[in-house]
């Protein structure tokens, strides 16, 4: 649905591990393990003409106080 979908921005609120099972999903790779601490995110660029994803960063947390 995300590849079909209309929208420009999609915004995905879950559990690490279930985040990690959507990137490598996505990724399309089988093993690997992507650290994500409290309240942390990743940003992803999909690609609908070409069906690619480009992964920009994984554990961001620019809202929380350094």
């Amino acid at each position: 649905m995300i590849w079909q979908g209309g929208g420009e921005n999609v915004l995905v609120v879950s559990h690490g591990g279930l985040l990690n099972t959507v990137l490598r999903e996505l990724m399309g790779v089988q093993h690997g393990w992507f650290a994500f601490e409290d309240t942390r995110f990743a940003n992803l660029r999909l690609s609908r003409t070409s069906q690619t994803v480009l992964l920009t960063g994984v554990n961001l947390g620019p809202h929380l106080a350094e």
